[in-house]
């Protein structure tokens, strides 16, 4: 092995990761490359600090997280700006990474190999040498070709389920919108849009609460604390006003409200409401692994690079949801502003008014819009629901009624379309 021709490459990695500011470089190496991988001691060192960082890296956020003694030997903030010029882009990073697998491999062998001989040594069990040698072994993850015959097999099993009524989605309380979106949520990225006060976390919360009865339901809200959200999940269960003064209820009110708790503890939700940036929220949902999850709402998110402009922030944050109900295939329905435009005109939404990012309406699979019938806001509002996109089937309208005093919804007229 030409040692210069290694250390070399551990740099190009090393200056790769850097280069990438939004840190998925890094986390994509992080899952190729052991520590053992690099040779040279201070390179090593170096990669397990910048493994070990979260959400935003760069020379700022690693020098953050270096201390002063191991910054000087790197020559402070003026040593890692010219460490991350080794190389031009992070477009080449996981050829570096390749090329260093080959020239480090035998020697990273070596070492678990030394490692889980002293381990034998000591008289410790060898797991932690079992381990290196697995992540040793990881490789770049590829992928594979599918025939058009398997593809069309798997299409036709979908459209059977769907035909037999046993399509393995989330069924909506409201069957005139699961007929349109082919039996209910599917795994991709929801985005349910409205204007404010129109009731769209109402509507959320009312799927979470209805589909927690039965699976693991996640509910991030950006907007309102878990106690102001179970208050609202209160009122629909138990048919509750919120009180606007002393003596407001009944005692038959009181005694639901009393029970009120103890029955919401069979519902399987889980609320954050203390997680703001993106890279947080992605972490907790794969943590959690629910089988739903709901956002409220994604132009509250805080990306993880401050300079850019917001509607380049909120096309990065829609794109992480997409790829994030993806990867665990699961139906993740987030909320959405949308512009004054539609306001002004007193038009129907359209899906170029989704605010702030065109992103939004290329990532989703499905947008819902929300609006009501009537200009009055009413306690009892009629509004139209409408699915603008469905890359999967259909669009199509109906109208559910909005009940404010507790926030309930119900079809109106059975659903009827609109």
């Amino acid at each position: 092995m030409n040692s210069n021709e290694a250390v070399i490459m551990e740099r190009a990695v090393l200056a790769a990761a850097l280069k990438d500011p939004s840190g998925a470089t890094r986390d994509r190496l992080a899952e190729q490359l052991h520590p053992f991988m690099f040779q040279n001691q201070d390179n090593r060192e170096l990669w397990s600090m910048i493994r070990g960082l979260s959400g935003m890296v760069d020379e700022v956020s690693l020098a953050q997280a270096m201390g002063p003694i191991t910054l000087e030997h790197w020559g402070g903030l003026r040593g890692l700006f010219d460490l991350t010029q080794t190389v031009a882009t992070s477009i080449w990073a996981d050829k570096h990474a390749e090329s260093l697998r080959k020239l480090n491999k035998k020697a990273a062998y070596a070492e678990a190999m030394s490692l889980a001989k002293r381990d034998i040594e000591d008289g410790h069990e060898p797991e932690h040498a079992f381990k290196v040698f697995d992540d040793l072994d990881t490789e770049p993850d590829t992928k594979e070709t599918t025939s058009l015959g398997d593809a069309a097999r798997l299409a036709a099993e979908h459209f059977l389920a769907i035909d037999s009524g046993d399509l393995d989605a989330l069924a909506t309380p409201w069957p005139q919108l699961n007929t349109i979106l082919g039996g209910g949520l599917m795994p991709g990225l929801t985005i349910i849009a409205a204007r404010p006060s129109v009731g769209k976390t109402a509507l959320s919360l009312s799927l979470a609460t209805h589909f927690a009865k039965r699976m693991t339901t996640a509910f991030v809200s950006l907007e309102m604390s878990a106690s102001q959200l179970a208050g609202r999940v209160i009122q629909s269960t138990s048919a509750i006003r919120k009180p606007t003064g002393s003596n407001f209820y009944t005692q038959d009110h009181r005694m639901k409200l009393s029970s009120a708790p103890e029955k919401l503890d069979d519902l399987h939700l889980q609320v954050f409401d203390s997680t703001y940036k993106a890279d947080q929220v992605v972490t907790a949902i794969e943590k959690l692994r629910p089988k739903v999850a709901f956002i409220d709402y994604l132009q509250l998110l805080e990306g993880s690079a401050s300079d850019e402009n917001r509607a380049a922030q909120v096309s990065a944050i829609s794109r992480k949801l997409k790829l994030l109900s993806l990867s665990l295939d699961l139906p993740l329905v987030a909320l959405s502003q949308l512009n004054r435009e539609a306001e002004k005109t007193g038009r129907s939404p359209r899906l170029s008014d989704l605010r702030e990012s065109g992103s939004i309406e290329q990532d989703a699979d499905v947008v819902i819009f929300l609006s009501r019938v009537e200009d009055e806001d009413t306690a009892d509002q009629e509004i139209k629901v409408e699915v603008a996109k469905n890359r999967s089937g259909p669009t199509g309208r109906l109208k559910l009624t909005f009940q404010k005093n507790y926030q309930t919804w119900k079809s109106a007229e059975e659903g009827k379309p609109f």
